[in-house]
């Protein structure tokens, strides 16, 4: 069970907190943020097929599950 499930996902400011015993966020494609303050977990916090592009802002992911990564992807850059 995901928290929020989508092709793409794009966050540039605000506040999103998500606490979910599954994926908190999971993308088929793409997650970019670059900015804002984000706040997720779950048994993998953040999980995209492809890319996990974080430029800025304030990300806090933590991995609740016991094989759980807190950012799965198939590219990371940070």
């Amino acid at each position: 069970m995901s928290g929020i499930f989508c092709k793409d996902l794009s966050i540039s400011g605000g506040t999103v907190n998500i606490s979910q015993a599954g994926e908190a966020f999971e993308v088929s494609q793409d997650v970019k943020i670059s900015g804002g303050s984000v706040t997720v977990s779950g048994a993998t916090a953040i999980r995209a097929v492809r890319n996990v592009e974080i430029t800025g802002g304030t990300v806090t992911a933590t991995a609740t599950g016991v094989n759980g990564n807190a950012i799965s992807a198939g590219n990371r850059v940070e």
